[in-house]
């Protein structure tokens, strides 16, 4: 389902059983892919989009995997908001995926730091 289109990948509440760690890293892969359409001749292009993942600790791939995974995943920590104005919550509601997309260029920007978590 990815496309040259894709803007971006959005993995909710993920855990390291969601794939086969095979799928997980070919998924994490900037680069040539193959958009295979049914009846059709697969069209290679170039992916290129941002993907987050969301999840309730830092994954944890077998040893043999995680440094592997490692370099593929940027760890962010989101702090809860103390005191959220409803009006702001109702707000980032209706405008979830766009905040999404916000959040990918944001990171983007922090490539340049630190490679650290």
């Amino acid at each position: 389902m990815i496309t040259p289109f894709t803007k971006v990948i959005f993995i909710d509440e993920a855990s390291e059983s969601a794939l086969d760690i095979a799928d997980w890293k070919v998924l994490m892969l900037e680069g040539y892919a193959a958009h295979d359409v049914k009846y059709q001749t697969a069209k290679a292009f170039l992916k290129k989009c941002p993907m987050i993942i969301t999840a309730q600790h830092k994954l944890q791939f077998r040893p043999t995997h995680q440094s592997a995974m490692k370099k593929r995943l940027r760890t962010y920590v989101f702090k809860t908001i103390p005191n959220p104005k409803k009006s702001a919550a109702a707000w980032l509601k209706k405008q979830a995926m766009d905040c999404v997309v916000w959040a990918t260029e944001k990171a983007k920007d922090c490539l340049g730091d630190s490679e650290s978590d």
